[in-house]
């Protein structure tokens, strides 16, 4: 299922879906909106734009299973409505 939030329901996002009819660079970027991994992680010093998901990137692995606890914490803290679905998540890892 397509990712949707209330900022695609104004004339910007309809103007940017017309534009990308007869443009692939803009149909592609569209998509990477739409279409997103379960899971993302940037790294802000070399890619501040959030253009290449470098969750597999070995080196970023500690700061990425500090973020999962950190996130899991809070979830539970908040008793967060998703918090079994992220523990499910987090066990198929």
């Amino acid at each position: 299922e397509d990712f949707r939030h209330d900022g695609m329901n104004g004339l910007t996002w309809a103007a940017l879906a017309k534009a990308a009819e007869k443009d692939a660079k803009l149909r592609a970027r569209i998509d990477s909106y739409l279409r997103r991994p379960p899971e993302e992680f940037y790294d802000l010093a070399s890619d501040p734009s959030e253009r290449t998901n470098a969750l597999a990137v070995v080196a970023h692995a500690p700061v990425v299973a500090r973020s999962r606890s950190r996130l899991l914490g809070e979830m539970e803290r908040s008793a967060d409505p998703l918090l079994g679905d992220y523990r499910k998540f987090l066990a198929a890892l």
